[in-house]
């Protein structure tokens, strides 16, 4: 932090953080210090340095609003190349009054050329209070930048071998005619603050020289999900689609926005090992899939459920496929949401968005489970499975929640393969949760066990 007095100047096009006059600082009568910035209004082009590998704190340096669409392109790869598509604003939560960064709480709302999320809503204390008000991990950043919006942006990480330091550039053809709002809405232009955002009337004609917005959805397909963590904290994403197939399933710039804040307990899509929480890709298709990571670092449960569909049939069916245990779990209607309780991990290669299930998914299993039987003996420390006559044992598996195996057998390393068996587990195997995979010849079927000393 550094001090600003009388005599402070400013980088135009730069954005700032500031700490307030408060205890330990200047004293005020009132608890509240007014600050005057005076200057001529900025005109024409305006450039800043971003250093390969950083990110940079920007701000509208115009009398005007500014158009993110033509500022993210003008610095993508057909223009500057300097940053990687996405522009990401600070919410900091009213109720967290501290000037201890460690004690900060807040969160990255996020804008691409695709849409744009709310901040992350944080956990509901252990005494029952939510942190969360109306002003908090709620507002969606829309098309436009209002003016003196602060917002950061990452240096191109879009080719990760080709990272170059280069100018962030703002212009006169980023300007338009947009007053600020508070309505959320993909061509809306809301101010982050803590205090009350502006509600303002529009119809105002168009300045003379300033370009005006255009007055037209974007008509893009949206589905918005909403993560819940052991704690209670949600993490907000959106997978979006393009009928005209502008952006595919991997890497799109301006399309995919990369996570801003890991959380210790989080959601993300995944692209290339990358975490992301806006993933746009081309026209809807029934038969994709689509990766999700879970990351924990506190066991407990988990929730998935749709906050909102936009542009596209609300009957969509969505699922949540479960990769491991081979299950589909419908969640898009309101009371529909994938929940399950899973020990500290990463989940990555374990959970997908779908929209459809495979004809012969469960369907064998379901059939199974009513004549093959499947347990762990915690007194023996054994694995009981018992199958009807003709239904041979192939493999068995035990897996951690990870989708880890931890040890298989089958006929040429378990003597005592049969229709009824106990399999001794080694003393060895951690405390902890486990899936029993036993794989017979009409099928695999999955148990969910509890292995303790």
């Amino acid at each position: 932090w550094k001090p600003l007095g009388v005599d402070t100047n400013f980088d135009i096009g730069l954005g700032h953080i500031m700490k307030g006059s408060g205890k330990g600082y200047v004293a005020t009568t009132n608890g509240t210090q007014n600050y005057v910035f005076t200057g001529k209004p900025n005109n024409n082009t305006i450039t800043n340095p971003i250093n390969s590998g950083y990110d940079a704190l920007l701000g509208n340096p115009y009398p005007s609003a500014i158009d993110s669409y033509r500022f993210i392109l003008d610095n993508g790869p057909d223009g500057t190349n300097t940053i990687n598509g996405s522009l990401y604003y600070w919410e900091h939560y009213p109720a967290n009054n501290t000037h201890i960064l460690v004690d900060y709480l807040g969160g990255y709302a996020v804008r691409n050329l695709f849409t744009g999320i709310a901040a992350v809503t944080p956990p509901i204390t252990q005494d029952g209070y939510e942190l969360n008000t109306t002003l908090s991990g709620t507002r969606i950043p829309g098309r436009y930048v209002p003016v003196s919006q602060g917002f950061f942006v990452f240096n191109n990480p879009a080719a990760p071998d080709n990272n170059v330091a280069g100018q962030v550039v703002f212009n006169n053809n980023q300007r338009v005619f947009a007053r600020e709002t508070d309505d959320n809405s993909n061509n809306g232009s809301t101010f982050f603050r803590s205090g009350d955002t502006k509600n303002t009337k529009s119809g105002v004609p168009t300045p003379k020289g300033v370009a005006s917005p255009e007055d037209k959805s974007d008509n893009i397909q949206l589905i918005r999900f909403d993560f819940k963590t052991p704690e209670g904290a949600s993490r907000p994403l959106a997978l979006g689609f393009t009928k005209d197939n502008v952006a595919t399933d991997e890497y799109d710039y301006g399309y995919d926005a990369k996570v801003y804040e890991t959380l210790k307990n989080d959601m993300s899509f995944i692209i290339d090992d990358a975490r992301y929480v806006i993933q746009g890709v081309g026209k809807f298709d029934e038969t994709k899939q689509y990766p999700i990571g879970i990351f924990l670092s506190t066991a407990g449960n988990v929730a998935i459920s749709i906050s909102d569909f936009e542009n596209i049939d609300a009957n969509t069916k969505v699922f949540i496929y479960d990769s491991l245990l081979d299950t589909y779990t419908k969640i898009n209607e309101k009371k529909q949401k994938f929940e399950m309780t899973l020990d500290v991990g990463n989940y990555t290669n374990r959970f997908f968005i779908t929209f459809t299930k495979k004809d012969n998914a469960l369907s064998v299993d379901d059939e199974l489970l009513e004549n093959v039987f499947v347990n762990y003996l915690q007194s023996s420390k054994e694995i009981f499975i018992k199958t009807p006559s003709g239904e041979d044992v192939k493999q068995v598996y035990l897996t951690n929640m990870l989708g880890q195996t931890i040890k298989s057998w089958n006929k040429t390393n378990t003597p005592s393969f049969s229709n009824e068996m106990r399999i001794p587990v080694s003393k060895h195997i951690a405390e902890g949760t486990y899936i029993i995979k036993v794989q017979t010849l009409g099928g695999t079927i999955n148990k969910k066990v509890v292995i303790s000393k």
